[in-house]
């Protein structure tokens, strides 16, 4: 038998629908041959509801040649699915936030109750009976949102819808 090898290959970067597998099925005895595409065999291995992720553009309906491919979670990072968070318990479920307004306020109040006494040193600062109470309101000093995301890196990402 005589050694063969490729010697050389042209490169195809899209599979194209004329690319052909032979396939044989003979289930009734009879040969039979099929042929089938590269990109049918692609759309078997991406069902409807796939999701992928490129760094080019292009829908991959025009890249792999099959499907309806749109635009998926735009501005959204993913986060899995966990029963035992209420966040994250149903599939295509939203939340979160680029920036929070972290400004905020506390008041406190403090004061003698009425019918208490007391005195300090020689010189006596609070009368029988005085009852009085002081308010405090104090600020975070915080005045404008701040950042909140997580380090990220941008894709395209797709979802087969049909």
């Amino acid at each position: 038998m005589a050694d063969s090898k490729i010697t050389a290959l042209t490169a195809n970067t899209t599979p194209a629908l004329t690319d052909l597998a032979v396939m044989v099925d003979d289930p009734s005895g009879t040969p039979l041959t099929q042929k089938i595409t590269i990109a049918n065999v692609l759309s078997l291995l991406n069902p409807v509801g796939t999701i992928r992720e490129f760094n080019v553009s292009t829908n991959p309906a025009t890249l792999l040649g099959f499907g309806t491919w749109t635009a998926f979670g735009t501005g959204r990072v993913t986060v899995a699915i966990d029963a035992a968070q209420a966040e994250f318990d149903t599939n295509g479920e939203t939340g979160g936030a680029k920036t929070k307004n972290l400004a905020h306020t506390h008041t406190a109040t403090t004061g003698l109750p009425s019918n208490s006494t007391g005195s300090e040193g020689s010189g006596s600062n609070v009368l029988p009976n005085d009852s009085h109470t002081h308010s405090v309101t104090t600020s975070s000093g915080l005045s404008a949102t701040q950042d909140v995301m997580n380090p990220y890196i941008v894709v395209y990402r797709w979802v087969r819808s049909a």
